[in-house]
């Protein structure tokens, strides 16, 4: 699962990490600058993952009369799983909003609230699960790398920033911010699917994106579906999951609640 490449991306990654939270912690740059210069990240980060992953394939195009070949044309295209559909490449929306929203705004503190365990959890989890080859001659994976590392810094910073207004109570707006973004993938797992419909009139799935692992677990092997109701019982493991690690992360916030007390 781990091959050469992915432990040293995985150690350089911590390394700027700690490095950056390092600085942060010693120059104390202000919440706009930090979220000025994400935005910037995020931005470029983009921009190199859609033309890293660009792929051409030949289209051929035909007489609409005679139905003879005219031209076979090279057009370029992005498989659906680069899409910034994931939880990951969501928050880049998370990080202008909350960058641009008024401070003391109700919908600012709820995003943040959702957005640091989700960064973190959600970062450290995509960086061990790497869907892609680790290539060092790879742009895909500098960028892989670098964002979701991004994210962590992100995650940490805004977890342990006192000058945020993060209640308790964001646990439960998080967690249905959550729910409601696991109802919506369903949807959209099913929206992207490819299925070819067979002559006796089944279905043959060909593909189908995982967005947030509503349709199945990150690593195949560790649950496997053979029946419909292994699919429910997975959603429940996964529905204590969340719940739990959501409250791992807000053991600060609750303890900062219960100071001011």
């Amino acid at each position: 699962m781990f091959g050469q490449e992915h432990f040293i991306f995985l150690g350089l990654t911590l390394i700027l990490s700690i490095v950056s939270l390092i600085l942060i912690y010693k120059l104390k740059p202000s919440f706009n600058l930090i979220f000025t210069i994400a935005c910037i990240l995020c931005i470029v980060s983009e921009v190199a993952k859609t033309f890293s992953s660009m792929e051409f394939d030949w289209v051929n195009h035909y007489d609409k009369e005679t139905g003879e070949l005219i031209a076979k044309e090279l057009v370029p295209y992005i498989k659906m799983e680069h899409f910034p559909i994931h939880l990951c490449s969501l928050q880049i929306v998370n990080i202008f909003l909350v960058r641009f929203i008024k401070p003391g705004n109700k919908v600012r503190d709820a995003i943040l609230g959702f957005m640091f365990p989700t960064m973190i959890f959600g970062a450290i989890l995509a960086l061990l699960l790497v869907s892609e080859p680790v290539d060092f001659a790879s742009i895909r994976t500098y960028q892989y790398f670098i964002y979701h590392g991004m994210l962590i810094v992100l995650g940490v910073y805004v977890m342990f920033n006192k000058n945020l207004n993060i209640r308790p109570i964001h646990y439960l707006t998080s967690m249905a911010i959550l729910f409601a973004l696991g109802i919506v993938s369903i949807y959209a797992n099913s929206l992207f699917a490819q299925i070819d419909v067979l002559p006796d009139g089944t279905f043959d799935i060909q593909y189908i994106t995982n967005l947030l692992f509503t349709m199945g677990s990150p690593v195949v092997s560790l649950f496997v579906f053979t029946e419909p109701y292994h699919w429910y019982i997975y959603l429940a493991c996964v529905a204590v999951l969340a719940f739990g690690v959501f409250a791992l992360f807000y053991i600060p916030v609750f303890i900062k609640a219960k100071t001011k007390k």
